[in-house]
């Protein structure tokens, strides 16, 4: 499936497909459930899948770029400065607010907002801050979420950092013949060494399993081996009876994995769950998120979910979700209390209906910002890839990017 001769606007390799932004916009939505809902409420801790389906759909996409133009001239130096392009200036403008504008303002800001607290430890320099400059935070936020307070949910982008700048080494290195092998090998050794890790004990608690790069590549790399089937007709002789069997059942195992958490167990029972949910589950949950994103990808999606992917609300929170991704947090911090993840806002006597309102205030400021920075930020950066172009680059318009 080359797109090699393809005229884009930015010169990007492979062309957009806009079902994929309506999975990113899923993925956002999720993650903003997460972290806005009030913890009592199931949905707020389902929200936590969030982030591997975005690990899934990162590791599908970056693959599906590097083995398209794996023999293309600048293979390594076209990669590198586009992610570069993409991903630093939003993040390193975040990263600058918070230390140097919003974490010394945070004295002038009311107790109770849930925030403060952290913004003013933040404003002291807590141990390892100058990981957030390199992207080894999520080594610091394995150890808990205040680690970085204020910046808790970087680790994600740490561990898709760290994949982007070794993968297209892995990627070239190894022959076409045996990616597959490979690739299923690596999720093979990550899920053995997480499940072990977990269950012996050596993470505790066990979500910090969730924070490794070590322990979670497996996501990534499940979505690389989703990338190798839409391209590979070997591969898709291999995989297609599988995904033929688990297609129909995938919520199912979503679903189970992604509320297990809720469940409350009384004695040592109350270890089975974590351990289940942080060992294999994960791995689980990425193949199930894998499923559907080669439904969307190849439009073999129920009409349901079809409906839902290509909704105009995920298709707008997808083509902004990593300014929302990266203002989100702080915001919705902001509205809770420290302790218990109670809501700080609100007052109503029903919790959810409080939840929403909390999930619609963050989320409605933070599209508005991730709005406002697309226009006055990003895309001046953006516009810098048409200098490291896989493609012939087009008039402006030909195909977004």
């Amino acid at each position: 499936m080359s797109s090699t001769l393809q005229t884009t606007e930015d010169g990007a390799a492979l062309p957009r497909v806009a079902a994929l932004d309506g999975v990113r916009g899923g993925a956002i939505l999720l993650t903003l459930v997460f972290h806005t809902f009030d913890s009592t409420q199931s949905w707020g801790i389902v929200g936590e899948r969030g982030v591997d389906l975005f690990f899934v759909l990162s590791g599908f996409l970056i693959t599906g770029i590097l083995v398209e133009t794996r023999d293309q001239p600048g293979f390594f130096a076209n990669f590198y400065a586009r992610r570069a392009v993409r991903i630093l200036p939003l993040y390193y403008l975040f990263v600058a607010l918070m230390l140097f504008v919003v974490a010394p303002a945070a004295s002038l800001l009311p107790d109770k907002m849930g925030g403060v607290t952290d913004l003013r430890a933040l404003a002291d320099g807590p141990s390892g801050l100058w990981t957030v400059w390199v992207y080894l935070q999520n080594f610091v936020l394995a150890q808990g979420p205040r680690s970085l307070p204020g910046l808790g949910h970087l680790w994600s982008l740490a561990i898709e950092e760290q994949f982007y700048l070794f993968w297209p080494l892995v990627v070239a290195a190894i022959p076409a013949s045996w990616r597959f092998r490979a690739f299923s090998g690596i999720v093979v050794a990550t899920f053995l060494l997480r499940t072990g890790l977990v269950y012996a004990g050596a993470l505790t608690p066990e979500w910090q399993a969730r924070e490794y790069t070590f322990t979670r590549i497996d996501s990534l790399v499940i979505g690389a081996i989703g990338a190798l089937y839409v391209r590979d007709a070997v591969v898709r002789q291999r995989l297609e009876p599988a995904r033929r069997a688990l297609g129909r059942r995938r919520w199912l195992a979503l679903v189970a994995f992604a509320w297990l958490p809720t469940i409350t167990l009384e004695g040592d029972a109350s270890e089975v769950i974590p351990k289940l949910v942080y060992g294999p589950g994960l791995t689980f949950v990425s193949v199930a998120f894998l499923l559907y994103v080669l439904g969307a990808y190849t439009d073999r999606l129920s009409p349901w979910a079809t409906r839902f992917t290509n909704s105009r609300l995920n298709l707008t929170l997808g083509k902004y979700s990593y300014a929302i991704y990266l203002f989100h947090f702080p915001i919705a911090a902001a509205m809770k209390e420290r302790s218990g993840g109670k809501l700080s806002i609100g007052g109503s006597p029903v919790t959810l209906f409080d939840s929403v309102v909390n999930l619609a205030v963050a989320g409605g400021l933070s599209l508005l910002i991730a709005r406002v920075t697309w226009v006055v930020w990003e895309q001046p950066w953006l516009r810098l890839k048409r200098r490291f172009a896989y493609t012939p680059v087009g008039p402006a318009g030909s195909e977004p990017t």
